[in-house]
């Protein structure tokens, strides 16, 4: 929780949320956002109990293959909890007019909205981050196994902490995992829609196109 709650997006990103931007600057500021989560998903994973005893290699197969996923999930916290105080109409605002095409802006508002329902705390964030990061069948994992003895111990925290956090909704910890598959299909679209900005040849940070795999 201490490595989770000390790596957050800068406040100086947060209030230019409410600053109005043309849609080349909605760009940019998506892309600076998007730099900052990359940034901050580091410094996190870096934290994680026992990932550094993971192989070298499949550290990095795993920040990379889970990077989308866990930007989506840290936004939707964002998004769900009061931190924009009352700005998320600007900020859907403000995505809806940076290029990116409905057919994707949908699912995820719908996403941020359907996570925003499960009540979460924000020990169920932290611990929800960590179990996508450390998913077992990210492409290039060589040691499987490892992985996916270290994420179970997090499945059972996470089961614990709906137990105790939720004892009047037996079903939280089901639909939490259910709302993990949701956030794969995002990985999907995320490709074609960064490729779909390419071909609009928008510039996007050395750390984005690394993590991204954007040539």
């Amino acid at each position: 929780m201490e490595a989770y709650n000390k790596h957050r997006l800068p406040q100086d990103l947060a209030t230019k949320l409410i600053e109005d931007l043309s849609a080349d600057d909605n760009f940019v500021f998506l892309t600076t956002m998007a730099t900052s989560h990359v940034q901050i998903l580091v410094e996190f994973t870096k934290k994680i109990p026992g990932f550094q005893t993971l192989d070298h290699e499949d550290q990095i197969a795993l920040l990379k293959g889970s990077a989308v996923e866990a930007m989506f999930l840290r936004s939707a916290e964002l998004f769900n909890k009061k931190l924009l105080d009352g700005h998320t109409d600007i900020l859907e605002e403000k995505i809806r007019n940076s290029g990116i095409s409905h057919e994707y802006l949908i699912p995820m508002f719908n996403f941020y909205k359907s996570l925003g329902e499960l009540k979460m705390i924000e020990e169920e964030y932290a611990i929800l981050a960590a179990i996508v990061i450390l998913t077992p069948d990210r492409p290039y994992i060589k040691d499987k196994e490892s992985v996916e003895r270290l994420q179970e111990k997090f499945l059972h925290i996470l089961e614990k902490l709906c137990k105790q956090y939720h004892p009047d909704h037996p079903q939280q910890f089901a639909r939490l995992l259910g709302r993990l598959t949701e956030l794969r299909t995002f990985s999907h679209h995320h490709t074609d829609m960064v490729m779909s900005w390419r071909v609009r040849d928008h510039k996007f940070t050395p750390l984005l196109c690394e993590i991204w795999d954007v040539q």
